[in-house]
């Protein structure tokens, strides 16, 4: 099954910025942004998918 996904809003986390994608089923991805003005990312870290993932679900069982 492929899956569309949308660009949502940006999130700065520790000084730096991460991109919110969402799927056509509601689930969240994150992309680090490298460099904003040719809009290069690559995949965060796990710890900091992790943080991120937190802030867009408060009510999950990870609490940092």
């Amino acid at each position: 099954m492929q899956h569309t996904y949308q660009k949502s809003l940006i999130l700065e986390y520790k000084k730096q910025l991460f991109q919110v994608i969402v799927r056509d089923d509601l689930q969240y991805g994150f992309l680090k942004i490298v460099d904003r003005e040719k809009m290069t990312y690559e995949y965060p870290t796990a710890y900091e998918f992790l943080h991120l993932n937190s802030f867009m679900h408060p009510n999950n069982r990870i609490k940092f």
